[in-house]
This record gives C-alpha cells, sequence and structure tokens, in this order.
C-alpha cells in the first residue's frame, strides 16, 4: 500500500512539473510580428524568423522581437517627393 501511495504522488509530481515546464516554454508573437529566437544562456540567436504564432522552446529560449510591418516616411520640401 505504501508503494501504491508513492507511485501516485511521484505521478502527479512528474505531472505538475511537466505542465510548468511547458507554460514557461511557449512564446507567442503578436500578429504584427516577427521574430528570432534568443538564447539567454548562450547569449546567441538563432538564424530562423518564425512569424506570428505560438511555439514551445526551451524555457531560456526567447524571442527578438520585430514589427512586420514597414512605414517609410519622408521629409521633404520638394514638390516631387512621392509616396511609395
Amino acid at each position: 500500500m505504501d508503494y501504491l501511495i508513492l507511485f501516485v504522488s511521484l505521478f502527479f509530481i512528474l505531472l505538475t512539473l511537466t505542465a510548468v515546464i511547458l507554460l514557461v516554454s511557449m512564446n507567442s508573437l503578436e500578429p504584427l510580428q516577427w521574430g528570432i529566437t534568443y538564447n539567454s544562456i548562450t547569449k546567441s540567436i538563432g538564424t530562423d524568423v518564425y512569424e506570428s504564432g505560438r511555439y514551445i522552446f526551451w524555457p531560456w529560449i526567447g524571442f527578438i522581437v520585430y514589427p512586420a510591418n514597414l512605414v517609410n516616411v519622408e521629409f521633404s520640401d520638394s514638390r516631387k517627393a512621392t509616396v511609395t
């Protein structure tokens, strides 16, 4: 009987730890964002670019976030200035 209680308690401890690690490992990017992975242990960045969505990485890996939209602003006194 003691082994059953030990087994059940270890099972729930492992289940709880797994759930906590998964929740901590989830990263997300907003609809108008792109991201590059950043490893906070080795202080290195990844080479892949990720679009908006939810991702699961190790807890020490996060995103460097960049905007996905581009806005050009031109300050000019010329009448020939165009909007592109």
